[in-house]
């Protein structure tokens, strides 16, 4: 019973050191810690994972709101030096009264705690104007390729005093555009044909938004049903 209460009493005063450790410790002056990312289409915030996965940078993970992974970083240093080596004297007073074994033991154990909580955290998340300006081009890139040719994509940064940041990705699509007509020149009836009877099955249409994707589709459907017909060698380069 003893050590079960003493086990309680460890993690509480483990979660209060995670607690009191500063999330910024480990950012360097002059940068910013990334708080959060902020997607906003047309005015709304967007939260689908399709649009958020083009964003280069995301903040530390969290859990139930705390970012664990981080102060469990920021509780250890990357350049961490045994404390009694930054003093001769304690290391001396050590050695005499203890073995050199007993002495590299316990430097090991410095070590290896430090060592811990660097490997089993993860290091602060450095915002990066270079990231995000690739986050912007994807963006931009995508909304381009669903068929928002005007669409603009920008980003606006909230720094705050603590060396932290907030920023928003801001997107006005503007309107789409749509197929208008769809043509076709094959060459060969019997290939004509081919197209013809499974026209239904098409992944674009007339009055359709456009669409890259479906456009690839379309592609894929296509080389599978003339090569399934006998056209062993219809490739992406005949379309």
């Amino acid at each position: 019973m003893r050590n079960y209460f003493a086990k309680i009493i460890v993690f509480i005063l483990f979660i209060i050191v995670l607690i009191s450790c500063n999330a910024t410790k480990r950012v360097p002056e002059g940068n910013y810690l990334l708080e959060k990312n902020n997607v906003i289409v047309n005015d709304k915030k967007s939260s689908k994972p399709e649009i958020i996965s083009f964003l280069r940078q995301k903040p530390n993970a969290k859990i139930l709101g705390f970012p664990f992974s981080l102060h469990l970083y920021n509780i250890g240093n990357p350049d961490f030096t045994v404390p009694f080596k930054k003093n001769p004297k304690k290391e001396k007073k050590l050695k005499a009264v203890f073995s050199e074994k007993q002495v590299e033991a316990l430097e090991k154990s410095y070590t290896g705690i430090n060592a811990w909580f660097l490997r089993n955290g993860r290091p602060p998340v450095i915002s990066d104007s270079i990231q995000i300006k690739k986050s912007v081009n994807s963006l931009f890139r995508y909304y381009l390729s669903k068929g928002f040719f005007d669409a603009n994509v920008t980003y606006k940064e909230h720094k705050k005093k603590n060396k932290r940041i907030v920023v928003d990705y801001l997107i006005d699509t503007k309107e789409p555009y749509f197929i208008d007509s769809i043509a076709t020149a094959i060459q060969s009836p019997i290939l004509d044909s081919i197209y013809r009877a499974s026209k239904e099955k098409s992944f674009i249409a007339k009055g359709d938004r456009i669409d890259y994707q479906n456009f690839e589709k379309e592609e894929d459907r296509l080389i599978k049903l003339f090569r399934n017909s006998g056209v062993y060698h219809f490739g992406n380069n005949i379309i």
